[in-house]
C-alpha cells in the first residue's frame, strides 16, 4: 500500500515504471510524488531505502545502518536488492 501519494505529473509510462521497479524489488512504494516536471519514488526494504526518479534508468540505494548511497541499474534489480 502507498502511504503517501501526490503526484500530478504522473504518467502511464512512468507509472510502467513503478510497477516494474515495485515487483523486482518484490514491497511496495512507500511515497510517490511530483519532482520537477516527473516523480520521485521512494521505497522501504529491510534495512535500506531505495529512490527513483523518472527519466532516470537506476535507483538509489541508501544503507541505513552504514549511511552508504549507491546507484543500481534497473535491469540489475531483483528482491534480494
Amino acid at each position: 500500500m502507498i502511504k503517501h501519494y501526490d503526484a500530478k505529473n504522473l504518467t502511464d509510462e512512468m507509472m510502467q515504471q513503478v510497477y516494474l521497479i515495485t515487483a523486482k524489488l518484490a514491497v511496495p512504494p512507500r511515497r510517490i510524488q511530483d519532482y520537477s516536471i516527473g516523480i520521485q519514488v521512494n521505497w522501504d526494504k529491510d534495512n535500506a531505502s531505495f529512490m527513483w526518479r523518472s527519466g532516470a534508468d537506476f535507483l538509489e540505494k541508501y544503507v541505513r545502518s552504514t549511511q552508504v548511497i549507491t546507484c543500481i541499474g534497473i535491469d540489475e534489480l531483483n528482491s534480494d536488492s
